[in-house]
């Protein structure tokens, strides 16, 4: 009989496998968790992207910018003027706050009481923008929005979320379900303030359709536009000011805009620079958004060549000919278009027609106008032009099967469409997945070592 290994080596074996195991679960555990938010991050800061709306047939050339991404919106509309990878997933930094600034606006008092918490100030620390407030200092909610806007106090912006939602993940998920709502398909957050985070992303486009939002709310635009605040002494401290970080709002920085309401900066250095700005000329207002700038300065300096874009290369042309409207009536074209220029699409309802207005494929505008109105709407531009409108009466009911089919077909392209955010979850849920799988192996390991030690035990007996 083979002699049998001793006691004493037995247990040293054991000791180093349940060791070695041990630091294998360890391993396996860091890396479930590392992986979904390092290595499958939909955000490539080193991707370029080239100017989209360059390649709209007919339409005005635009300004480079430095910034990997862009976007000029009107305000009014929603038209896009502008485009430079605008739907590619970016880090926003601290443009995230007119988002946290939207969820305050639509659900909370702005007169309220807001006290600091040990939570809320964990943000306050060396390389953060803060107010460094003390733990049990007050501050109305109107307060800060002025101080997370205009400061861009990262504190404050967590203390705004925890008074609202009762932690910052579910502020975060409040967040990104509005962004939904409001037709952002490229945004997801995890906190308030826009801190680094590889799973915290948005688009140009996104945050001009959050922005278009937030402008809704006057209050919203009063703070953004004020060059500097002024908050009152409170139990802790000192009277505070502030000066805004956005240059294009004051006049001895080299960068101001004339007509501009007001913007939201940002900076990571995963971000890099990030600029949110709005201004208003002969009464349209603009939205502009520029996501991953290297320079500080020129970030300015593109925005303002953006929004002169949006300004000077597209004027109204009248669309209702001569006919009353509902709601619209005019579409937002380049220079020199005419209204046979435009192209027509009628979308029937039960008591109005909502037309909307293309010029080479871009939507420019809208009109809503009862039937009878469009009947004799599709009489005038057969008159002005007979190539635009049938000859015959159209069938809107056949008209209205195929914008159906159309809109179908684009809900079901848009549901088999996974996005980032969706993409980041099935990894996480499939890392998981793989975590409880390696640590089912093994345990099962463990115990076939216990085992087969029982048998060599019986075997010497």
């Amino acid at each position: 009989m083979k002699p049998g290994i001793p006691d004493a080596s037995r247990k040293i074996m054991f000791r180093k496998t349940a060791r070695r195991l041990s630091a294998l679960l360890a391993l396996v555990l860091v890396f479930t968790t590392a992986v979904p938010v390092l290595a499958d991050s939909p955000v490539n800061p080193a991707a370029t992207f080239t100017v989209e709306s360059d390649s709209w047939e007919n339409w005005p050339a635009a300004p480079e910018i430095g910034g990997q991404a862009g976007c000029v919106m009107d305000m009014e509309t929603g038209e896009v003027l502008y485009a430079k990878g605008m739907n590619e997933p970016r880090f926003p930094a601290s443009i995230t706050k007119i988002m946290t600034a939207l969820i305050i606006l639509e659900n909370c008092d702005l007169n309220a009481t807001v006290t600091m918490t040990e939570e809320g100030i964990a943000d306050a620390y060396d390389g953060s923008s803060n107010i460094a407030p003390t733990v049990g200092e007050t501050f109305t909610v109107d307060q800060m929005l002025q101080m997370m806007l205009v400061k861009s106090a990262n504190d404050v912006a967590t203390q705004l979320a925890l008074y609202e939602a009762g932690s910052v993940a579910a502020f975060a998920e409040q967040m990104t379900k509005r962004a939904e709502e409001l037709g952002c398909k490229t945004t997801t957050f995890q906190n308030a303030n826009g801190l680094e985070d590889d799973w915290h992303f948005t688009s140009a486009y996104d945050m001009a359709l959050i922005t278009r939002a937030a402008m809704a709310y006057p209050r919203f635009q009063e703070i953004i536009s004020q060059t500097s605040i002024t908050i009152p002494a409170t139990q802790y401290s000192a009277e505070r000011v502030y000066e805004t970080h956005c240059k294009m709002k004051l006049q001895d920085s080299g960068f101001y805009y004339e007509g501009g309401i007001g913007g939201k900066t940002g900076y990571t250095d995963i971000s890099q620079n990030t600029l949110v700005f709005t201004a208003n000329r002969n009464g349209r207002t603009m939205i502009g958004v520029i996501l991953t700038a290297v320079d500080g300065n020129l970030i300015n300096q593109d925005m303002g060549n953006l929004l002169d874009y949006g300004f000077n290369n597209f004027s109204d042309i009248d669309m209702s000919y001569g006919l009353e409207m509902v709601e619209g009536g005019t579409a937002y074209v380049p220079n020199g278009t005419e209204p046979v220029d435009v192209t027509v699409e009628a979308i029937p309802a039960e008591e109005n027609v909502l037309v909307n207005f293309r010029f080479d494929d871009q939507w420019v505008g809208s009109a809503t106008m009862s039937q009878e109105t469009y009947h004799e709407y599709a009489t005038a531009r057969e008159t002005e032009n007979p190539a635009l409108v049938p000859t015959e009466e159209p069938a809107q009911e056949t008209e209205a099967a195929v914008l159906s089919a159309e809109a179908t077909s684009d809900e079901s392209a848009q549901k088999s469409k996974t996005t980032p955010a969706q993409t980041a979850w099935i990894m996480r849920i499939i890392m998981i997945a793989l975590a409880v799988l390696i640590v089912f192996c093994i345990v099962m390991l463990i115990v076939g070592v216990r085992k087969q030690k029982k048998r060599n035990r019986k075997r010497r007996r």
